[in-house]
């Protein structure tokens, strides 16, 4: 084995390999082959014998399967923005060879790169033919329009040569025909059907010279074939909405992938005819049917495999066959009925209309039952107008079917309800959660009994002394033994209602009146004394003991987390975790390490041993308990409910460091809502992790910003980049003055007022192409006030107001001359200042993005 390499590849040289590589030219590649099968098609498997002494020979040399098989793991992979078109060229044949799917993108955006120039058109156009990157293709094609024709033919795969010189559905070179349902035939090439259809019969299908029968017509035909070839396909903008979904069944039936998003989006921008919409869907009944559905109680609905397949995730599709026998459900008629409702194109159902709880919880758990996704959140809308009356029952149907948005909105109507008949409704495994988050109800009383027991006593009999100039005064920090019973009395009230609005209630009433409450406090300046009769106290009476209690409450309650974060407690901590991490502020996450090695590329994985010891991080439990729930096969969190800026960008910043690949996106949108605060924190972000659109974004909001107090927070290496585009701002204003003091001088001293009607000016009697002194000086002054101006956005305003209004000129010629005061007329517009805006609006305009500079020399 040691004489099949001369040396083994510096970076994939794995102790724990289980299979080796060998490239063209001899090296070695200890690879390991479970990232070999979960990312690419063709390399064998874990289910393929171990193959560790027989190493596989690559016809590819090493320095592009270093760079291929640099996709295969779960790190940051490669961008090739440093590689000659050589190479990207050889990686993106090996990509597609061994179908690396991850690379695939990255290739693909790399060759339209080098499709700036025709330099490489042809070689890229053979490389997208023969891969099928029909936008790759529409790309190189303008390139070689009028490029020689046979040099390019030697470069093309065989079978897009006639494509190529002639572009036709009637070539003599055909190799197949069709045959509309009108008579009309159509002569095409098996390759291109095979490569852009999953219907239509290929090379390897003899059909014996015969003409192949479609039930199409020729116009719905002729759109279709259009999509086969690689050229610049239609857009189906000015298609009548009644051909268009004839079209639409048709890309379906023969599968023309290249249309189905064409027919898609058209079809969404088609509500304008709505009542040709509903015609068409009445045509889909059971005349054309392909499936009987039955409902429980005896009714039948005749439906389309193709829309069930398309619109739900549980009945059956086009790929399974029923055998013609009827689908038996056991939802009654009015159920389905509702369902079906949205599984076609039409307006679905809103479900105002339905005022039975009874019924709208069948038609959710149906929805639920069998994944009729676009009906799912219109249930969940309408199951809100049934809260609180239905808590429990809208909250089993959240968990069962997993939407923690309204599991969320459910549970506080719970949380002061009897503890047993919740827990009895709900599955086991949410059992626990709810104990933890009805204790952190109980907790709130617990902490206010506490709060009353350590209040020190007053050493007389009462606490609020009399004034007669207004109410009673509290002492400080003290309680006599009225007042403490009082309260305690009242804690224990609050403990018995059962409603969280009306909890809420009590204590806002407590906050903001708190009147006709037992305590020590006088009546008209009479004291009352510990155990005697209750004197009612005065109505503008506040006692401040209960206010205070009342917003400790509050508090209390403000900070009892979303009941889904006690469900993610529950799925990081179970019996069969692997390794434990603990955060900075002491809490223990039990944990899978194939969860972290699937999700993540710096947490450790199987493969790592961490002896049972516990690893501890550097981020606290809150940012934690986030980045973990993006690790488990569930659905993700979308982070809408973090609204301070320092926990989403901690958030972010764990995830860049952790490299939770399947969190970035998420965070990455999330703080373009901060944009507007928060600029430079998130630019350095975004520098750090290698963002490069949240990158460009950023630096629009930092472009006027003090050039020192973002460069020092740069790295080294963003230093110079961030000064060239700075410079390129600047530069803007320094063009500015070069187009004012090029402006020839006027022979006047005014260039706005014709002089034989000094008191009329418009745009037409200005003399634009010369200038006055006057207005030279002034065109200074506007430059000088724009460059201080410290935000783009602020700048852009700025510049559009003067472009579009013609701000008004103290200072102008055309003002001065007219005698008043320098003030112009309300409606006049000094043509200097809005050509001088225009040029800096365009130059702007001109400005590349940030990352544009990163690779430029210093």
């Amino acid at each position: 084995m040691s004489d099949a390499f001369t040396s083994v590849h510096d970076l994939f040289d794995a102790t724990d390999s289980d299979i080796t590589i060998i490239s063209a030219d001899k090296v070695a590649f200890k690879l390991h082959r479970k990232y070999l099968d979960s990312n690419t098609g063709v390399f064998p498997g874990l289910e393929i014998i171990d193959s560790k002494d027989e190493p596989i020979v690559l016809s590819e040399p090493a320095n592009i399967l270093g760079i291929v098989f640099q996709f295969i793991y779960p790190k940051k992979h490669p961008k090739l923005n440093d590689e000659s078109f050589e190479t990207v060229l050889a990686v993106s044949e090996a990509v597609e060879k061994y179908q690396v799917f991850s690379a695939m993108n990255t290739c693909e955006t790399r060759l339209i790169k080098y499709l700036q120039t025709p330099e490489h058109a042809a070689e890229i156009l053979g490389h997208a033919i023969k891969h099928d990157y029909p936008d790759i293709i529409n790309i190189a094609v303008p390139h070689l329009a009028r490029t020689p024709l046979m040099p390019l033919l030697e470069k093309l795969p065989p079978y897009s040569v006639l494509p190529w010189v002639i572009i036709s559905f009637n070539s003599s070179n055909s190799d197949i025909t069709f045959q509309s349902a009108d008579g009309v035939e159509f002569h095409l090439h098996r390759a291109l059907l095979e490569a852009h259809t999953g219907g239509f019969p290929g090379p390897s299908i003899e059909t014996h010279g015969e003409v192949v029968q479609l039930t199409e017509p020729a116009n719905i035909l002729e759109i279709l074939f259009d999509f086969v070839y690689p050229k610049r396909h239609l857009d189906l903008a000015d298609t009548d909405i009644e051909l268009l979904f004839d079209v639409a069944e048709a890309v379906e039936k023969y599968e023309v992938f290249s249309a189905m998003f064409v027919c898609s989006a058209r079809l969404s921008f088609g509500t304008k005819n709505l009542g040709q919409l509903f015609l068409k869907v009445q045509e889909v009944d059971s005349s054309n049917s392909d499936i009987k559905v039955r409902s429980v109680d005896g009714v039948e609905f005749d439906l389309h495999r193709t829309l069930l397949g398309a619109n739900t995730g549980a009945f059956p599709g086009p790929d399974i066959d029923t055998d013609g026998q009827v689908v038996e459900l056991s939802e009654t008629a009015n159920v389905l009925r509702i369902c079906f409702d949205f599984v076609y194109p039409k307006r679905h159902p809103d479900l105002e209309d339905i005022t039975s709880f009874e019924l709208l919880a069948a038609v959710a758990e149906a929805v639920g039952k069998y994944e009729i996704f676009a009906a799912i959140n219109t249930c969940n809308t309408r199951f809100r107008s049934f809260l609180p009356q239905y808590a429990t029952e809208i909250l089993v149907y959240a968990i069962k079917h997993d939407h923690p948005k309204l599991i969320n909105e459910a549970v506080p109507y719970l949380a002061r309800s009897p503890f047993i008949p919740v827990l009895q409704q709900i599955p086991p495994a949410y059992m626990v959660p709810w104990s933890r988050y009805h204790e952190a109800w109980l907790a709130v009383f617990k902490e206010a009994t506490k709060y009353i027991k350590n209040i020190s006593a007053s050493s007389s009999n009462q606490c609020h002394l009399p004034t007669f100039t207004s109410g009673p005064t509290l002492l400080p920090d003290l309680i006599c033994n009225a007042c403490r019973c009082t309260l305690f009395i009242w804690v224990s009230n609050l403990e018995e209602i059962n409603n969280v609005s009306d909890l809420n209630d009590a204590l806002r009433t407590a906050c903001d009146k708190n009147t006709g409450l037992q305590c020590c406090a006088v009546s008209d300046g009479n004291r009352m004394p510990f155990g005697g009769p209750f004197t009612s106290p005065k109505q503008d009476h506040r006692c401040t003991h209960v206010v205070k209690l009342a917003t400790i409450c509050q508090d209390l309650i403000q900070a009892i987390p979303p009941f889904n974060t006690y469900i993610g407690q529950m799925n990081m901590n179970n019996g069969n975790t692997d390794i434990k991490i603990q955060s900075i502020d002491g809490v223990v996450f039990d944990l899978h390490r194939a969860m972290l090695s699937a999700y993540a590329g710096a947490f450790p994985g199987p493969e790592i041993d961490t002896a049972g010891e516990v690893v501890v991080l550097s981020e606290p439990a809150n940012v934690l308990r986030i980045c973990f729930d993006f690790i488990y096969p569930k659905r993700h969190p979308d982070l809408e409910d973090i609204k301070e800026f320092e926990l989403l960008a901690a958030v972010a910043e764990a995830v860049g460091k952790y490299e939770i690949f399947s969190a970035y996106n998420t965070c990455n949108t999330r703080l373009r809502a901060f944009l507007s605060s928060y600029p430079s924190e998130i630019f350095v972000y975004a520098i750090k992790h290698d963002h490069p659109k949240l990158m460009n974004e950023t630096a629009q909001y930092l472009a006027r910003s003090p050039f020192t107090s973002i460069l020092k927070q740069l790295p080294p290496t963003f230093m110079v980049p961030w000064s060239l585009y700075r410079d390129a701002w600047t530069a803007v204003f320094k063009d500015a003055g070069k187009h004012i003091t090029q402006i020839p001088p006027s022979s006047l001293h005014y260039c706005h007022l014709n002089p034989s009607s000094p008191w009329q000016s418009s745009l037409s009697d200005s003399d634009t192409s010369r200038i006055c002194g006057t207005c030279r000086s002034l065109l200074y002054t506007w430059v000088a006030t724009w460059e201080e101006i410290d935000t783009v956005s602020a700048l852009n305003d700025t510049l559009q107001a003067a472009c579009d209004k013609g701000i008004r000129m103290p200072g102008c010629c055309a003002a001065i001359e007219r005698g008043h005061n320098g003030a112009a007329k309300p409606d006049f517009k000094c043509v200097q200042v809005i050509k001088l805006a225009k040029l800096c609006h365009s130059r702007i305009l001109e400005i590349p993005s940030f990352d544009t500079f990163l690779g430029k020399p210093s």
